[in-house]
């Protein structure tokens, strides 16, 4: 598993926007999970949006002041955000508008299917989902939380007809790179984009870590669990304002 860094101050904005700049100092190429050249140095700079759209969307536009591009999978079933809310719908056009990427983050075990039978079928109609809505193509798919066997079960390049992150390739291939909990497996990744040492990487984030100031992973989630129901009593505020303005002028 290698070893944990309890290194919370790597989690601020300025320092994501180092990690950008490093790798591209590095000589690393940004691509999609569609035009991978095998065999040459690049960065698949990916994000799981397991947490906060609004995070997100700050990545998203700094990683276009960088001018940069990377990938967003979005989780259909997520708690702590709703897909078909037209606030949240508009955030995920902003951050196509600028220019990335977006794919399916896919929960198996929503569908009480931990092995993982029947996943293409599930994989292609939540991406039909997925482009309908945001009108654009869905072509890649990274699995959420994936046990051990789902990994071990699907191993091959494409998935319910998608793009698959966890595929072979894409582990024997790139060094793979997470901030799972907040935290860093074995070296910092802005320590690895300065050392160059690996000529293919695959950086995973999920861009609730990533705050101006830094905290613990806990409250930072707590942050974005406390301002949706900020946003939530905000709305039926504005909502019951306005029903009982109509009313007054009615009556």
């Amino acid at each position: 598993m290698g070893t944990i860094n309890l290194r919370y101050e790597d989690f601020t904005l300025d320092s994501y926007r180092a990690c950008i700049r490093a790798a591209k100092n590095a000589g690393y190429t940004f691509i999609s999970y569609e035009t991978f050249p095998r065999g040459e140095q690049f960065v698949l700079w990916r994000h799981d949006i397991d947490v906060s759209v609004h995070r997100a969307a700050k990545l998203a536009r700094i990683e276009r002041e960088e001018d940069i591009t990377a990938t967003y999978f979005i989780w259909l079933h997520a708690y702590t955000y709703h897909f078909w809310e037209r606030k949240i719908t508009d955030l995920i056009l902003q951050i196509l508008e600028c220019g990335h990427t977006i794919g399916l983050h896919f929960d198996c075990e929503y569908y009480h299917n931990p092995t993982g039978d029947n996943i293409d079928d599930l994989i292609a109609e939540e991406a039909r989902i997925l482009a309908g809505v945001l009108q654009t193509k869905i072509q890649v798919v990274s699995l959420h939380n994936p046990s051990r066997q789902m990994l071990q079960n699907h191993k091959s390049e494409r998935i319910g007809g998608l793009i698959n992150a966890y595929s072979n390739y894409f582990f024997s291939e790139c060094k793979y790179i997470s901030d799972s909990n907040g935290l860093w497996r074995g070296d910092p990744l802005l320590d690895i984009l300065r050392e160059g040492q690996y000529p293919r990487l695959q950086v995973l984030t999920h861009p609730v870590w990533w705050t101006e100031e830094p905290s613990l992973p806990l409250q930072r989630v707590i942050q974005c669990i406390e301002g949706r129901a900020q946003q939530n009593q905000s709305d039926y505020e504005e909502l019951r304002n306005r029903i009982l303005g109509h009313t007054s002028i009615e009556n």
